[in-house]
């Protein structure tokens, strides 16, 4: 593409709702932080993967629940002999596809989902 291409809506360019989090949730979710995940791991996964998986709610992505449950939900992907760890450590690393989602992202995205459903119980 030149600099004197135009992109056109509908060809070129999808138009969506976008979602972000607020400073206050943000600090909430911080709080919950296991101690034993370092900061900056679960600071890359707030940031990064459930933005993501947020986005890709679409005109749902108000409702971080939803989010989370997309990433729970997601199928796990590991090669044939892998620990946890090794897949995980590769997906970390190595990731081809953004929708797939590591062991460890799904349990953090499983502690953050039944920490919100206990504070609204």
């Amino acid at each position: 593409m030149t600099n004197k291409q135009h992109l056109r809506l509908g060809d070129d360019v999808e138009e969506r709702t976008a979602w972000g989090i607020d400073m206050y949730t943000a600090i909430n979710l911080c709080t919950l932080r296991p101690r034993d995940i370092p900061a900056m791991l679960y600071s890359e996964f707030l940031e990064h993967r459930l933005m993501f998986a947020v986005q890709q709610q679409r005109e749902s992505g108000f409702d971080i629940r939803k989010a989370l449950e997309f990433i729970i939900s997601s199928e796990p992907v590991y090669k044939e002999g892998d620990t946890l760890q090794e897949a995980d450590l590769r997906l970390w690393t190595e990731r081809e596809d953004p929708l797939l989602f590591s062991f460890m992202e799904k349990e953090l995205a499983r502690m953050i989902l039944e920490a919100i459903t206990n504070i609204k119980g």
